[in-house]
């Protein structure tokens, strides 16, 4: 699970906003470029920096501390605040931005994150804040009538990176609050969750750390207020995960849905292949597994089969030079298959097609292309 240090940023000094109020806020006795330099140097992989001016306002207020950090540390900065349009996505990232976070605007325009992600595939966030179950935008103030989760799913396919769930009633230390929104969250996701709101303890951490599908968690008030140090957050985020017996109770391992690609229908296809073992292999990763040889009198012709009922042909050449071809696959989710590809540590391309839908394509050891989407 990754830690996320978060710095906010108001009128160019670092904050925390008590309860989330705009004109109340906690200011810290260290700048902002100093607590990036220092988390970086304590061991952060990430970093999660706010302009809290932006949140409340839109446009860039604290552009100038925020790029001041992009360029004096190592480590991807993850951008949000006020970011409502294209060419404000577009800006952040030209700037160096590793990712950009939607939140607002995610909400008020969802057709603003499909051409986002389309531009920009894994670079974007969405923010999802949520008191009572319901979405919050506009820095908290204003209550939608958009269930957290169906918000949430609407952008499952969308190619976003991941979901930032705030449950904001346990970040306002309401005593009936618990994890149970942040565990239905990372449960009925396929997207990765990064949880936020939800720690005031390295118990907390370590309690999140056990839940489904929680990528990461994102961490300000407990570290500026030395509660505890990053280090030590850090090796409790990296302890061992749950054991995957425990799946069966409601707790699961991260992945627990992409051990094998979720493939609904995939045409027959043919491929060409120099070496057979290698393009064994290598579909055996996508879940083809070898049937039968010498199919259809072809000699050496190996046919593999998916456990959703279709099959390739792998077609053995030798020194014949034959243009690659490709095939389509149809899935029930790009999160999953995105997922499974990175388990199985299978590069793939990502794109988008002017109505949205989202392709991912991945080569065989021949060059042969095969692409899996939704919409196929």
């Amino acid at each position: 699970m990754i830690v996320y240090p978060d710095i906010e940023i108001k009128d160019g000094k670092t904050v925390n906003l008590t309860r989330g109020l705009e004109n109340n806020p906690t200011i810290y006795d260290i700048s902002p470029l100093n607590a990036a330099k220092q988390f970086e140097a304590d061991g952060a992989e990430w970093l999660h920096v706010i302009d809290i001016d932006g949140v409340f306002q839109g446009g860039r207020h604290n552009a100038e501390v925020i790029c001041e950090i992009i360029e004096q540390v190592k480590i991807p900065v993850q951008v949000g605040g006020g970011i409502r349009t294209a060419s404000a996505v577009d800006w952040w990232l030209e700037h160096g931005a590793a990712r950009v976070v939607l939140g607002t605007a995610a909400v008020v325009d969802q057709h603003l994150v499909w051409g986002a992600c389309g531009r920009h595939p894994g670079k974007v966030v969405v923010a999802v804040d949520a008191k009572d179950g319901l979405a919050m935008i506009d820095g908290w103030r204003t209550q939608t009538s958009f269930n957290a989760l169906d918000l949430a799913r609407k952008f499952e396919n969308s190619g976003v990176a991941a979901i930032i769930y705030t449950d904001i009633n346990r970040f306002e230390e309401d005593p009936e609050s618990s994890l149970a929104p942040t565990t239905e969250m990372g449960t009925e996701l396929n997207i990765p969750v990064i949880s936020t709101g939800t720690v005031s303890n390295l118990d907390d951490i370590s309690n999140l750390r056990l839940l489904p599908n929680i990528d990461g968690v994102i961490i300000g008030r407990a570290l500026f207020n030395k509660t505890f140090n990053l280090k030590q957050a850090l090796e409790v985020a990296q302890e061992p995960g749950v054991d995957s017996s425990l799946a069966t109770t409601g707790v699961a391992p991260r992945h627990p849905d992409v051990t094998y690609l979720p493939a609904k229908h995939i045409n027959c296809f043919s491929v060409y292949a120099t070496d057979t073992d290698k393009s064994v292999a290598f579909y055996d990763k996508l879940g083809f597994t070898q049937h039968k040889n010498d199919v259809f009198g072809e000699k050496g012709t190996i046919e593999l089969r998916h456990q959703c009922g279709a099959g390739v042909l792998l077609i053995p050449i030798q020194d014949k030079v034959i243009s690659p071809g490709h095939a389509f696959v149809g899935v029930d989710s790009i999160a999953k298959t995105r997922s499974h590809l990175e388990l199985k540590d299978i590069k793939y391309d990502e794109s988008r097609t002017s109505e949205g839908h989202t392709f991912l394509g991945v080569k065989d050891p021949d060059g042969n292309t095969i692409k899996f989407s939704v919409e196929y």
